[in-house]
């Protein structure tokens, strides 16, 4: 991934935990091997670029509960007051549509 110029990942998506809770673990465990950064399912990711601090958070959006609502707001009142951009990623679609 590191040589087709990938340089950080959404981890929320629906096919995240296909291999479960190790499966996930892996995946992590890879990117910080590669040096690729992640987002998403609680990490949160801050870079500075050419004097920007940017940070991204990322959400599955179908997950649509009061308890994700919450955690979502806490995320960005946390994270905003420490970055100069902020961006939050949702990861949008049914399962087994193809649209």
């Amino acid at each position: 991934m590191k040589e087709g110029s990938t340089e950080v990942v959404n981890l929320a998506n629906n096919h995240t935990f296909d291999y479960l809770r190790e499966g996930f673990d892996d995946t992590v465990r890879a990117l910080k091997k590669e040096g690729i950064g992640y987002f998403g399912y609680g990490y949160k990711y801050i870079r500075t670029t050419k004097g920007i601090k940017i940070g991204i958070l990322g959400y599955t959006g179908f997950d649509n509960t009061v308890w994700t609502k919450n955690q979502i707001k806490k995320d960005i009142s946390e994270l905003k007051p420490k970055v100069n951009l902020l961006i939050v990623s949702f990861y949008w679609g049914e399962e087994n549509q193809l649209e």
